[in-house]
């Protein structure tokens, strides 16, 4: 699958400082017996996308293809590789749902529900929990200097209950280069707090998206309980798309 959402960089910075704070151990992932998702609800596969909703957002999320990418995955010096790829579960109450499965080196952050809204793309669920709101992942219209608010509970890696609250913005557009390829990309950044056990911890990072392919790069910046600073980072290895140009 090809995109990482704003929930993604708060799931990969609670999986980041929950390894880093226990010395590297955390629990691995597991799914429930019977876990439930939109599918089981009988999503309609049959009615084709409105035009208007295959926006800005839905392009740099990559939500055309559903075929799998490749990443290299670095928590300071320890790297993985890891996939993820999406699935189109259909429409739910007018609106496109998407299923993100992740692998390897990407599956500590789990499996990601999106919905496509006229306003944007949003995350509705994750890591098998449902949001209390959905999150805004990227607007409908990329507009440079744009800022939305986040404030989120959820759980760690390690069932600890996590407050995050961070300001995304869209900063100016930027190529870059990852396994040989160059990439017209979008920015964006996030910048906030994350609490829990009664610890707070400054946390920020920037998602890079290339429309057609999703996201590109992704970096994770955080400071540990013991002053140390540490860096999560999620970089394209090999695209199954193929990168649009952005419009002029």
């Amino acid at each position: 699958m090809r995109r990482f959402t704003q929930f993604l960089i708060l799931s990969a910075a609670l999986f980041a400082v929950t390894a880093c704070n226990n010395g590297g151990d955390v629990k691995p992932v597991t799914k429930p017996d019977s876990q439930t998702t939109t599918e089981d609800k009988g999503p309609d596969k049959e009615t084709p996308i409105p035009d208007s909703l295959k926006h800005e957002g839905f392009k740099y999320y990559g939500l055309e293809s559903e075929k799998e990418n490749t990443y290299e995955v670095k928590l300071n010096s320890d790297t993985q590789t890891g996939g993820q790829k999406t699935t189109y579960l259909g429409m739910v109450d007018g609106k496109p749902r998407y299923q993100t499965d992740r692998s390897e080196g990407l599956a500590q952050l789990g499996t990601e529900i999106i919905e496509v809204r006229e306003d944007g793309v949003y995350t509705v669920s994750a890591r098998e929990q449902t949001l209390e709101a959905p999150m805004l992942g990227l607007p409908a219209k990329i507009e440079t200097g744009k800022t939305w608010e986040i404030k989120e509970k959820l759980k760690d890696p390690n069932g600890n209950d996590v407050e995050v609250t961070a300001t995304n913005k869209i900063e100016a557009p930027e190529k870059i280069t990852v396994a040989g390829q160059t990439y017209d990309c979008i920015v964006i950044s996030m910048k906030g707090k994350m609490t829990t056990q009664g610890k707070s911890q400054d946390v920020d990072g920037k998602t890079y998206f290339a429309a057609g392919i999703g996201t590109v790069k992704l970096t994770v910046n955080y400071t540990a309980t013991d002053g140390t600073k540490n860096t999560y980072q999620i970089q394209l290895k090999k695209a199954s798309g193929t990168a649009e140009k952005p419009a002029e």
